[in-house]
Parts: structure tokens; sequence; C-alpha cells
């Protein structure tokens, strides 16, 4: 697993009640060569990257790259 992924992963509880989580790999087998819908539709060319929308779906935020529990939780849980 990645940092960023075991970052969320370790606020699962606080964030339960306030975010709905949906976590998605950038290849869709076990030998990487079909790429993830979710890459391709947000012309993704990296990852890790965390998407944080409102009720309606609109991306209000956005983390990319390295980020850990410390920024997780500030974002998420100010």
């Amino acid at each position: 697993m990645c940092p960023a992924l075991d970052g969320l992963l370790a606020l699962k509880d606080e964030l339960a009640d306030r975010y709905v989580v949906v976590h998605a790999e950038v290849y869709t087998d076990d030998t990487a060569t079909t790429v993830a819908p979710a890459v391709t539709n947000y012309a993704m060319t990296y990852e890790p990257a965390l998407f944080i929308t409102n009720a309606e779906g609109t991306i209000v935020e956005r983390l990319d790259a390295v980020f850990d529990e410390v920024e997780l939780r500030e974002l998420l849980l100010s």
C-alpha cells in the first residue's frame, strides 16, 4: 500500500460520518496493462492523488503526490 492510502485508512473511523471514500487502482488487471477508467477520465499522469468533492460531486480540493495523515487530518477534519 502507499503512504497516502495508509494515511487515509488511518482516519477512516473519524471520517465515516462525514465522507464516502472511493479508492481506484491505476490498473484494472494483475498484469498492469489495462488502465482504469478513473485514470483515463481524469487524464492523470501520476499518482497518488486525492480528490475531495462536495455533496454534488464537484471537486473542491485536491492533494497530489505525497501527503500524509497530518495533511489529511488538517484538510478533512478541520
